[in-house]
């Protein structure tokens, strides 16, 4: 069997270039993703009011605030 050695002249240059340019590509996506997350815009039109609370629930868990709908009613509810 034959011997496979990497030898290296300087240490510090024993990386892969393909890896370094995945990580640049993830990167990219992760930023690029950040600016898609979804935001609450003044003019949103939703079908039903189903859609507009499912969009507004997601908009809360993204953002780190609970969304619920009151169960009970108050006075004249």
């Amino acid at each position: 069997m034959e011997n496979d050695t990497l030898k290296f002249d300087d240490p510090n240059d024993c990386h892969n270039k393909e890896e370094d340019k995945s990580v640049d590509e993830d990167i990219e996506n992760d930023i690029t993703t950040e600016e898609n997350k979804m935001d609450l815009q003044v003019g949103m039109d939703f079908a039903t009011a189903a859609e507009l609370f499912e969009y507004y629930g997601n908009y809360g868990n993204e953002k780190g605030f609970p969304v619920m709908k009151r169960s009970s009613k108050k006075g004249d509810d």
